[in-house]
């Protein structure tokens, strides 16, 4: 198991040195790296069922370092402020993806209604990394506009973990409940699911006023950032495994802890050294979802993904440029709508929770289609963004 970790590593290091080389997002490697380890698995035998707990684990702790690391660079104050524009924003993008993407798996690709309520989910996620460091060559990271790209992009982020969790609570009644029970227990489901989540959140409030503080003071007392980075790891473990006691995705107990953390400068001070162990385990993240793929599945994937493209592209363009043209609150409205078309991350954790729960859920070539999705987006938007932002 140690020399399949250290070959692993040094492959996605690898691999991710040459696709950023090219200009290609290392995501799609890792998934394709996976993909490769589960197919040589098939053939060989040698992962067994100890190799590939070991790597749904590992996955599990990169799902927890990447949304605590969304939680924990989340600026409230800053989304506070300007909440009203990205708020109307992000309700009339958020909506029109969720249509289409429904409308586009359910009825014409002809998915069950679970797995077309899942990829609406998905699709209203997007990934500005790709973005970002465009913005911040044209100069632009740091105006009106730039603030209003990450505001957006925090606010997809936590709507689509929370939709997750909710999703996960309702999930049962919605596969095995008769029509005139289901609306019934989906209603249920989700205000019991909604109330879980604000008893935690208001935990992790208590958590960031009194107890974060104190523990941030003493770990920060030490020479190294080592302490801290202990506290800043642990908490999100801690916090993941108390949200799936709760019945709650480990993803949002990672965000909600990285957001009790967000407001102390010392803990995002720390940020730069929890990078380290968030680029070590991200990507076993995204192995863990290619070695859920198929190879049977791609062919039809491909096809799947060709028609989730559309919603994807059009549903973010959009639906971020009417309201921003309307409300005229974005100067560069063109490179704003086109720096939310990207789905990575985010898109990717929701598609991949809901088909670790078991295939009737999410089917094979469903999840590969997302993964066609992913990659098309996060390729394709950067080479349309250098046309839409102006020269520095």
């Amino acid at each position: 198991m140690i020399l399949l970790v250290g070959g692993v590593t040094l492959a996605a290091a690898l691999l991710r040195a040459g696709l950023e080389r090219w200009g290609a997002p290392p995501l799609i490697g890792y998934v394709l790296l996976g993909l490769s380890l589960s197919e040589a698995d098939i053939r060989l035998r040698w992962l067994g069922d100890s190799g590939r707990t070991l790597f749904e684990f590992l996955g599990h702790v990169g799902i927890i370092c990447l949304l605590f690391h969304v939680g924990l660079g989340s600026k409230l104050d800053r989304l506070l402020r300007e909440i009203r524009p990205a708020a109307a924003i992000w309700a009339v993008q958020v909506a029109l993806c969720f249509v289409l993407g429904f409308g586009c798996a359910r009825w014409l690709l002809g998915l069950p209604s679970i797995a077309a309520v899942v990829i609406g989910i998905a699709l209203t996620a997007t990934s500005v990394g790709v973005a970002v460091a465009l913005w911040s060559d044209a100069g632009l990271l740091e105006t009106e506009d730039g603030s209003l790209l990450l505001d957006l992009a925090e606010l997809d982020d936590i709507s689509a973990v929370v939709a997750l969790s909710v999703l996960i609570a309702v999930l049962e009644p919605m596969a095995n409940g008769t029509p005139g029970e289901l609306a019934a227990a989906v209603f249920q489901a989700t205000v019991i699911s909604m109330t879980k989540v604000l008893v935690f959140l208001a935990g992790c409030v208590l958590f960031s006023r009194f107890l974060e503080p104190v523990l941030t003071r003493l770990t920060a007392r030490s020479h190294s950032s080592g302490p801290t980075l202990l506290l800043l790891a642990g908490s999100g473990f801690v916090f993941s495994a108390l949200a799936a006691l709760l019945g709650l995705s480990m993803a949002i107990g990672a965000f909600f802890a990285g957001l009790a953390f967000s407001r102390d400068p010392t803990a995002v001070r720390a940020d730069a050294s929890f990078q380290d162990l968030f680029e070590f385990f991200l990507p076993f993240f995204f192995i863990w979802i290619g070695m859920q793929i198929e190879l049977e599945s791609l062919a039809p994937g491909l096809g799947i993904g060709a028609v989730l493209l559309v919603p994807a592209v059009l549903g973010k363009y959009f639906g971020t440029a009417w309201p921003a043209r309307y409300l005229r609150c974005a100067t560069h409205w063109r490179a704003l709508s086109v720096s939310m078309v990207p789905r990575a991350e985010i898109a990717l954790l929701v598609v991949g929770t809901a088909h670790a729960l078991g295939p009737s859920i999410v089917p094979d070539e469903a999840l590969a289609g997302m993964v066609v999705v992913s990659a098309a987006t996060t390729l394709g938007a950067p080479f349309l963004l250098r046309r839409s932002l102006p020269p520095h």
